[in-house]
């Protein structure tokens, strides 16, 4: 389990986080500096943002938010997402869509 990158060139796959058991929907700020990641897990919903390297790498992943005590009383985990120019993430989770 973990998030993974393909090289644009070499099309070498590298596991970049294992900080998710149940990765699932990904995107990029405006700037592609940070990389969102929403992960499915009943027992740990939550978004996490990363901070992406030079060198595609990520560092200092921090949870975004947290949406576990949703589970259960909602429909839905933290699944797709996109990111608008402003940088504002529109992801489904719990209940519908959740605006960051």
């Amino acid at each position: 389990f973990g998030v993974y990158r393909i090289a644009k060139q070499s099309r070498e796959v590298t596991l970049l986080t294992t900080q998710l058991q149940r990765p699932n929907g990904i995107a990029f700020s405006p700037d592609e500096k940070t990389l969102y990641v929403a992960q499915s897990d009943p027992k740990a919903a939550i978004w996490m943002a990363f901070q992406v390297q030079e060198d595609g790498s990520l560092a200092n992943g921090r949870t975004l938010y947290d949406a576990t005590t949703s589970v259960g009383k909602e429909p839905g985990l933290p699944d797709g997402m996109t990111v608008s120019p402003n940088g504002m993430i529109w992801a489904t989770g719990p209940g519908g869509v959740w605006v960051f």
